[in-house]
């Protein structure tokens, strides 16, 4: 390791935008039921803060907290899509989960929409995936938080085109043969 260039570089080094936590409450929000192997969405807005001191224009990272009421919590199927289109999984079917607990403000956590913009209509997509079938299985979403996390600031390789130092990445340079290596 070149300890020098670690030092050079950390002297230059430019930190990201201060981050802001962006929280939407959904009061009026009504319970949503599914029965055995329905599907259904639920939509929900957000401005990102818009104009306030904790406003978001760049997503980092993204938490739904959730209140849901499960006879099995294992049948239980949640996707985010956010305003511009993103899909993320936040959980899927898992037939080893029998609990009838379901979960109690569970902060359901994605990464995938790094760098949107929050603002806009976001839907939750549920899945009621019945896994034995005959068996009565209902799901009650009751309350939904929205709370996410980014900066106002666009990030600095936002501004302009990404700087690579070769230095930096010698690994690159290395031949690869894709033939087998004879006998």
């Amino acid at each position: 390791m070149n300890a020098l260039q670690f030092v050079q570089t950390a002297k230059q080094w430019e930190t990201v935008p201060e981050q802001s936590v962006c929280v939407t409450e959904y009061d009026h929000f009504k319970t949503k039921n599914f029965t055995n192997s329905t599907n259904g969405a639920i939509k929900f807005k957000t401005t990102g803060c818009r104009n306030e001191q904790n406003e978001v224009r760049f997503i980092e990272h993204v938490q739904l907290v959730l209140d849901i009421e499960a006879d099995v919590r294992g049948h239980i199927s949640l996707w985010l899509e956010s305003p511009e289109g993103t899909l993320s999984q936040l959980i899927s079917p898992r037939p080893l989960d029998v609990t009838d607990e379901g979960f109690k403000q569970w902060p359901f956590t994605t990464v995938h929409m790094w760098g949107e913009n929050p603002s806009g209509v976001w839907t939750l997509h549920v899945h009621n995936g019945n896994l034995w079938k005959g068996l009565q299985s209902n799901i009650s979403i009751k309350t939904i938080k929205l709370v996410i996390f980014g900066t106002k600031q666009a990030p600095l390789h936002y501004m302009e085109p990404r700087k690579y130092r070769t230095l930096m990445n010698i690994a690159e340079k290395t031949p690869i043969s894709l033939k087998p290596q004879e006998m």
